[in-house]
């Protein structure tokens, strides 16, 4: 090992699952070791991720999911795996991120290598961390802002969706056809039995049907015309 490289990881040193940091200590050290991937500061403490095979096909299908709506959605961007800065004690990496830009209102913004602020929804797939997701996680979304979050539990087979009311997520519930339909994206449309089934391509009909919907037509003309930029 070289003295440049050692000098980097003493003033720097890897993370180590369950240790205390101060946000800024933890994004120093993120930054110093592009190399260290799916590790997060949640209350405080560094959380180490290690995602599997299943993580990884069930990430791709979320994301293409996400990242169709927002491809049919001008003014809303979908981001994976982006470095999220809540507060000092909260800096997650959430799967998929949907987000409104900021210069039509949105409250996620680019700094340096990282984002700032809660974004509109974001999405999990909890692989053995859903102690972590449906715990501390959904309460720092909660407190920040988040309007929508989606925990896919793999390994139970479960969907979990939360909807921002009155201040607190709250479980949304599916139509009585069964279909999911998102609050503050109007189209986002989900048949979870599909997505937990890994039916791709009901997945992509129950999200075309929503994107044809007038809901999303007029959503569409509001972001186009600055409804949601901040005053």
């Amino acid at each position: 090992m070289s003295t440049a490289i050692r000098r980097e990881r003493d003033v720097a040193p890897p993370f180590v699952d369950g240790e205390r940091l101060s946000g800024d200590e933890f994004l120093r050290r993120y930054e110093a070791h592009p190399d260290i991937k799916h590790v997060q500061l949640i209350e405080g403490v560094v959380r180490v991720m290690s995602p599997s095979n299943q993580h990884g096909l069930a990430h791709r299908m979320a994301a293409a999911w996400l990242g169709d709506y927002a491809d049919e959605t001008p003014g809303v961007g979908a981001l994976l795996c982006v470095t999220v800065k809540l507060d000092a004690k909260e800096i997650y990496e959430p799967d998929v991120e949907l987000c409104i830009a900021e210069e039509l209102g949105g409250r996620n913004r680019s700094v340096g290598g990282h984002t700032v602020g809660a974004p509109e929804l974001a999405l999990e797939v909890s692989h053995t961390t859903d102690r972590y997701d449906l715990g501390p996680k959904l309460r720092g979304y909660e407190r920040h802002g988040v309007d929508e979050y989606v925990v896919w539990r793999t390994d139970a087979g479960l969907l979990d969706w939360f909807v921002r009311d009155v201040g607190k997520l709250r479980r949304l519930e599916p139509g009585a056809d069964g279909i999911l339909r998102s609050i503050r994206f109007p189209g986002l449309w989900l048949d979870p039995v599909a997505l937990l089934a890994n039916d791709r391509k009901r997945v992509k009909a129950v999200l075309a049907e929503g994107l044809r919907s007038d809901a999303h037509a007029e959503f569409v003309k509001r972001l186009a015309a600055g409804e949601f930029k901040q005053t």
